[in-house]
């Protein structure tokens, strides 16, 4: 609830989706531009946060609330001044979720294409499966896999385990991230783990979201991280790709309840991944550059969101000028 878009109206096939409304402010004292940043603040946030009707999973704006919002005014110049600066923002930010996208991607097609396919470059440099590599029929997986190649576990090389807090007691700020079953995530002063993790979203509307993170993180009682055991090869980028693609649309959405679907430990501990060390190692060598490139962009996007939401009240109360030094 409460996502803003600004578009032009008098752009061709532009069509109101169900339950979206239309806001035309008056360019004689609101730009449209500048109402658009104030709707993508923290500031926006919390009102229809506060005001939201509903219960549970469902949530609602009325066309009360949305008149009500109190817009903080300032001059036309002004506003457009801050337009200006957070559209440079915002570009920055939609250009690195453009390249993440792009890289995941890449990696997603490398997966599929060495690891679904079975076409990963034969010691000849040739693609195995299709140059004539011998294949054989593994029940477990009900499929055919390269000679050689074994069946494991998630669980024979992850330590599984879930937070110990409850959403509500997760921060606006703090020192480490806090990752609950929705999207983005919050704070809290205490840590969980620190490194490279898997987070399985256990409950709720996005259950069996799984995303991979390099971080110190403080995790919700329902949400699931999977962490390489000690002593192992470090194959976590390659245990999460697997997870993508075979275990993410299995689960998506719960595969147990009704009122709240979820998943349990089993359904995570017992999915099944295919393995072969020199493979998997070659792959490695490519995936864990993109995901370091994936996480210093991600990185940035924080910064600049963080930065965006600290300027813009100091800008609406005219604590800060655009373009000069005063403060």
């Amino acid at each position: 609830i409460g996502m803003a878009m600004l578009v032009d109206i008098n752009t061709p096939n532009v069509v109101l989706g169900y339950h979206c409304a239309l806001i035309t402010p008056d360019g004689n004292e609101l730009s449209a531009s500048y109402l658009n940043v104030v709707l993508h603040s923290s500031y926006a946030d919390k009102y229809f946060e506060m005001n939201a009707s509903g219960s549970g999973q469902r949530y609602t704006l009325t066309n009360d609330i949305i008149g009500n919002f109190p817009v903080p005014m300032i001059p036309l110049k002004e506003q457009e001044s801050i337009s200006d600066v957070f559209d440079q923002i915002n570009n920055k930010i939609l250009t690195n979720n453009a390249i993440i996208s792009e890289l995941e991607a890449m990696a997603k097609d490398i997966y599929d294409y060495w690891f679904v396919q079975f076409d990963f470059p034969d010691k000849n440099g040739n693609p195995y499966k299709f140059s004539g590599g011998k294949m054989v029929w593994n029940e477990e997986l009900k499929r055919e896999i390269p000679e050689g190649w074994k069946v494991s576990l998630i669980e024979n090389w992850c330590k599984i385990f879930t937070g110990k807090k409850d959403v509500n007691q997760s921060l606006d700020s703090g020192e480490y991230k806090f990752f609950s079953c929705a999207p983005g995530f919050r704070y809290s002063n205490e840590k969980i783990y620190s490194g490279k993790a898997i987070l399985i979203s256990g409950n709720g509307s996005y259950t069996g979201r799984t995303i991979l993170v390099n971080d110190a993180f403080d995790l919700y009682q329902r949400t699931y991280a999977c962490v390489m055991k000690d002593q192992l090869p470090d194959i976590v980028e390659y245990i999460y790709y697997t997870m993508k693609k075979f275990f993410v649309p299995k689960v998506i959405g719960g595969t147990h309840g009704s009122a709240i679907p979820y998943i349990v430990y089993n359904d995570i501990a017992k999915e099944k991944l295919v393995y072969e060390e020199s493979v998997v190692k070659k792959f490695l060598e490519v995936i864990v550059q993109v995901q370091e490139l994936i996480s210093v962009l991600s990185k940035e996007i924080n910064e600049l969101s963080s930065f965006r939401d600290f300027l813009l009240p100091l800008l609406m109360n005219g604590q800060v000028k655009v373009g000069t030094t005063e403060a």
